[in-house]
């Protein structure tokens, strides 16, 4: 029972600091597509401790399908300092360290 009381709490935990991402993403000045990237990123950073992705798989979750398009948004991601790119072959970004701060 124990267990389950603290899955339950850590899970109540996240919700609220999902909501707050949420509402902070909401508050950027990014476009559509960029705010659903960042949302990406952070829901793997709360919840499966995962804050970098390969851009393949970003790609996955968008209506996008150019690795083009979603470079240039990834880029201004990082230009405004919600993303860092941590690997170029094969490419990947995570959540900034800033943006990680605003998130604990």
């Amino acid at each position: 029972m124990k267990g389950q009381e603290s899955i339950i709490e850590m899970l109540n935990q996240n919700i609220v600091k999902l909501e707050f991402a949420f509402q902070y993403i909401k508050d950027c000045s990014l476009t559509e597509i960029e705010s659903e990237i960042l949302s990406i990123y952070v829901q793997g950073y709360i919840f499966a401790e995962r804050s970098h992705m390969k851009d393949s798989e970003i790609l996955e979750y968008l209506p996008i399908k150019s690795k083009l398009t979603l470079k240039k948004h990834l880029d201004s991601l990082v230009d405004k300092n919600y993303l860092q790119q941590i690997s170029k072959r094969p490419s990947q970004h995570s959540l900034s360290e800033f943006l990680k701060g605003e998130f604990e």
